[in-house]
């Protein structure tokens, strides 16, 4: 009889209404459970903008399945890549004494956390790019990341690491981002000062991976994607902050293969980014059959 009256009030006038107390359980707990994650970070992170944060296992886990399928690599290779990085004691250490002795104390946290560096690291590891532009310095904890990928790529000679100029163009409109950075990290470091469309169109050279973190605006993006457009190469990666129109429409224009994956962040309020990876075609970027393994 209880079940039976419960139909009846289901497929009822009074459905909504006795729904009530369950629909606001459904809809408030997850934003209960965020709203503790804010206080906890603002109580106790020193972060204000561009957040560092882990991805869940199951986060990086669908990142590998992006990151194999454009560059040719296995995951078990690209897992092997992202471990690299987590087990280097000289990228820890760096980190470390930056965010104690430095400026950087008043806006990063004592924790490492490796969030999109470590994407950028394993595309670095995995396709061999030897020639990198980072659009978006900030504090330079990717742009060290990479310095790591080009450093072992030269000691596994992959991508031609031995054979040819490993170098990362990484510009901002602000000449004091790139706290992370020592120099230019024994030439493979290029810092740049402007805007980031003036400064893709004077580099001449061929991109081999082009990384986007500046704005995400549609002219400005269409503006950077068009300078960049003369300098992709067969095997060129793009690597987006944000999966949009504009992105999408140059990736079709191009002839790109283009995937979109969304981040999952672990124990942090926000919720990630909805990113964008992008291949030209007519190299396997992973043919180097290095191992992942060596650290």
């Amino acid at each position: 009889m209880t079940r039976r009256l419960a139909e009846r009030i289901k497929y009822s006038p009074l459905s909504r209404l006795a729904a009530l107390p369950m629909r606001l359980r459904v809809s408030l707990l997850p934003l209960a459970r965020q709203a503790g994650q804010v206080l906890r970070w603002l109580l106790r992170s020193r972060e204000w903008a561009n957040f560092i944060y882990d991805y869940s296992p199951l986060g990086l886990r669908a990142i590998v399945c992006v990151l194999a399928e454009l560059t040719g690599r296995s995951p078990a290779d690209l897992r092997g890549f992202a471990q690299e990085l987590k087990s280097d004691t000289v990228f820890a250490e760096r980190y470390r004494q930056r965010v104690a002795e430095t400026r950087l104390r008043w806006t990063s946290d004592p924790q490492l956390r490796y969030g999109r560096c470590l994407v950028n690291y394993m595309l670095v590891r995995a396709s061999g790019a030897r020639v990198i532009f980072e659009a978006g310095t900030e504090r330079g904890l990717s742009t060290w990341a990479m310095c790591r990928a080009l450093q072992r790529n030269r000691r596994d000679d992959i991508g031609g690491g031995n054979s040819g100029p490993q170098r990362i163009y990484t510009v901002d409109l602000q000449a004091d981002r790139g706290g992370f950075l020592d120099g230019d990290e024994g030439g493979l470091v290029q810092r740049l000062v402007g805007d980031s469309v003036a400064t893709l169109r004077r580099i001449t050279e061929p991109i081999d991976l082009f990384l986007h973190d500046t704005l995400n605006e549609p002219a400005h993006t269409r503006a950077q994607l068009a300078a960049l457009a003369p300098r992709l190469v067969p095997g060129s990666l793009l690597h987006s902050c944000w999966f949009s129109a504009e992105l999408a429409d140059f990736c079709e224009q191009q002839g790109m293969r283009a995937l979109e994956y969304a981040e999952q962040v672990h124990d942090h309020w926000y919720p990630g980014a909805r990113a964008a990876l992008a291949v030209m075609p007519g190299v396997d970027a992973g043919s180097s059959s290095v191992p992942a393994s060596k650290a």
